[in-house]
């Protein structure tokens, strides 16, 4: 039996996930520059979620409906965030794409701790919580795409160039003989066949 060792990205498989400070507007800092941190804007600790995590959330169909928005669009980007961002934007049912957002929002963003809007009239927000609707929804979208992981939705193999040109006529190709192939010689290497 072979031995079969541990790729790289296997190996470090969980580097991914580990939790990270980030400023809006800025993008990821490391522990030292989040601890000298006194800027404007709003600094987060994150942690990275895969599908399973979202298929967990119960956010299945929204999910469904983003992979073929992504797959179908007009304008591929070379970047994932965008093309998300994009394929959001263009939902057809606004809610429950919004409804998504938060929920990935809540259980990405570690500290400060944000929680889901309520869902219905009759629900109350909890004085002393912070609900994710408080947080713009272009902010929410920058958590969003730092948070899910788009390498599976979002990156798609390019189209394959045309292997296969036309070829122009030409009388002096020589056909083979009707039969089968079983009929050449087997010593024909080169596979010439005889007139």
């Amino acid at each position: 039996m072979i031995d079969i060792k541990l790729s790289e990205k296997w190996a470090h498989a969980e580097e991914y996930r580990k939790p990270f400070y980030y400023i809006l507007g800025t993008g990821m800092v490391s522990e030292g520059e989040a601890e000298a941190y006194t800027g404007e804007s709003q600094m987060v600790y994150l942690r990275r979620l895969d599908m399973g995590d979202l298929l967990s959330l119960g956010i299945a169909e929204e999910l469904d409906f983003m992979s073929k928005e992504l797959m179908t669009s007009d304008s591929p980007s070379d970047k994932p965030q965008e093309a998300l961002g994009n394929a959001i934007m263009k939902a057809k049912n606004f809610n429950e794409m919004n409804r998504m957002v938060n929920l990935v929002v809540c259980a990405g963003v570690i500290s400060p701790k944000m929680y889901p809007p309520p869902t219905s009239e009759a629900q109350k927000k909890q004085a002393g919580l912070f609900y994710a609707d408080s947080v713009s929804f272009g902010e929410r979208m920058e958590l969003f795409v730092q948070i899910f992981d788009t390498e599976g939705l979002s990156t798609f193999r390019n189209e394959q160039e045309a292997g296969v040109g036309d070829v122009e006529h030409v009388e002096s190709v020589q056909l083979p003989p009707d039969g089968s192939v079983a009929e050449l010689p087997s010593d024909d290497s080169e596979r010439v066949l005889s007139q």
